[in-house]
C-alpha cells in the first residue's frame, strides 16, 4: 500500500518549466538517487513512468495491468509497477504505485521527460499552480484558506476508480447550460463534447471556425472543430472565475468537457484534494 512519509510542514516552492507552451514539467526524484523530470498533468489519473526509468530506480513489476479510458473513450491497458519512491522536494510516497508506458509514447522534443505525475501524487497534501509566476507550491501545514492573498472557494467532484484519480468541476456555459468537466492542465482549450455544439450556436459557418482531421498517438482518427464561443464561461457558483469569449475544441468525448491551461493559467489555483476543492486567487508574478 502506498504511504506518505515525508511532507513538506511548511510552505516549498519549485519551478516549473514549459514544454509546447501549455505543458509543465518538474523535478522529481525516483528511489534513492534517480533525478530526472516529470510532466505535471492534472489530466492523468496515475502517476506513470517510463519502462527504461521503472528499470533504473529498481521498480518491480506487480503482473497487474489497469484498464483506463482517454478522453475519446478508448480503452488504454497500462502494465503496473511499484518503484521504492516517488518525490517533489520534501514530499514522498514510498512504494509508489505507478503505471509503465512503453518507449516512443512521447513526442522526440520531450526526450529528458521520463514521467507524469498526476494528482493521485497530491491526495494528501495541498498544492499551487502558479502559472504567471513559473512555480508549484507544496502548502504544507499551513491551511490554502489562511494564506495572505483572497482565494475563491471551489467544489471539487474527485472521482476515484482503483489507482486512478480524477477531478471535476462544475461550468457554467454562455447559454446557461451547467456542465461537469476534468480539470486538465495537460489540455490547453476548453474543450465540449460535439453535442453542445448545436445549442451553443456554433457552425462550420461560424467566423473562425476551422475544423481538424487526425490520429492521435494510439492511431485513433479524430475530428475537431475549433470556434470563439462567444460570452461568458465561468465555475459555477464563482462568477469572478471567468474566461470571456475563449476558443473551444469540439470533439466527441466521454465527458461533457475538460477546462484546459487557457483558462486555468489566469489564477494561482490551490487544489486541495483532501477537502474536495480547489481556491482561486488573482495570478501572482
Amino acid at each position: 500500500m502506498e504511504r506518505p512519509s515525508r511532507t513538506a510542514v511548511l510552505e516549498e516552492t519549485v519551478r516549473l518549466e514549459s514544454i509546447g507552451g501549455h505543458v509543465v514539467h518538474v523535478p522529481v526524484q525516483v528511489g534513492a538517487s534517480v533525478r530526472t523530470r516529470f510532466i505535471l498533468d492534472t489530466g492523468i489519473g496515475l502517476n506513470l513512468v517510463s519502462t527504461e526509468l521503472c528499470a533504473r530506480a529498481g521498480g518491480r513489476a506487480t503482473g497487474e495491468t489497469y484498464s483506463g479510458k482517454r478522453m475519446s473513450g478508448q480503452e488504454v491497458l497500462t502494465p503496473l509497477a511499484r518503484v521504492p519512491s516517488l518525490a517533489l522536494g520534501s514530499h514522498r510516497v514510498d512504494d509508489a504505485l505507478v503505471g509503465v508506458f512503453p518507449p516512443g509514447l512521447l513526442p522526440p522534443d520531450w526526450g529528458f521527460v521520463e514521467g507524469f505525475l498526476s494528482p493521485s501524487f497530491f491526495a494528501n497534501i495541498p498544492f499551487t499552480i502558479r502559472r504567471a509566476a513559473g512555480t508549484l507550491s507544496l502548502e504544507g501545514e499551513t491551511p490554502p484558506e489562511a494564506k495572505s492573498e483572497p482565494r475563491t472557494v471551489v467544489p471539487v467532484i474527485v472521482r476515484r476508480s482503483g489507482p486512478e484519480l480524477t477531478l471535476f468541476v462544475e461550468l457554467e456555459l454562455p447559454n446557461g447550460r451547467r456542465v461537469t468537466v476534468e480539470v486538465d492542465t495537460g489540455s490547453s482549450n476548453l474543450i465540449l463534447d460535439t453535442r453542445f455544439m448545436e445549442e451553443l450556436g456554433v457552425r462550420e459557418e461560424t467566423p473562425g471556425h476551422r475544423k481538424a482531421e487526425g490520429a492521435d498517438e494510439t492511431g485513433y482518427r479524430y475530428l475537431r472543430h475549433l470556434a470563439p464561443l462567444r460570452g461568458r464561461v465561468f465555475l459555477r457558483g464563482a462568477p469572478n472565475l471567468a474566461q470571456i469569449d475563449p476558443v473551444v475544441m469540439f470533439q466527441k468525448i466521454i465527458h461533457d468537457g475538460l477546462l484546459g491551461d487557457d483558462f486555468l493559467k489566469s489564477f494561482d489555483v490551490t487544489y486541495d484534494i483532501a477537502h474536495s476543492r480547489l481556491l482561486f486567487a488573482p495570478p501572482s508574478h
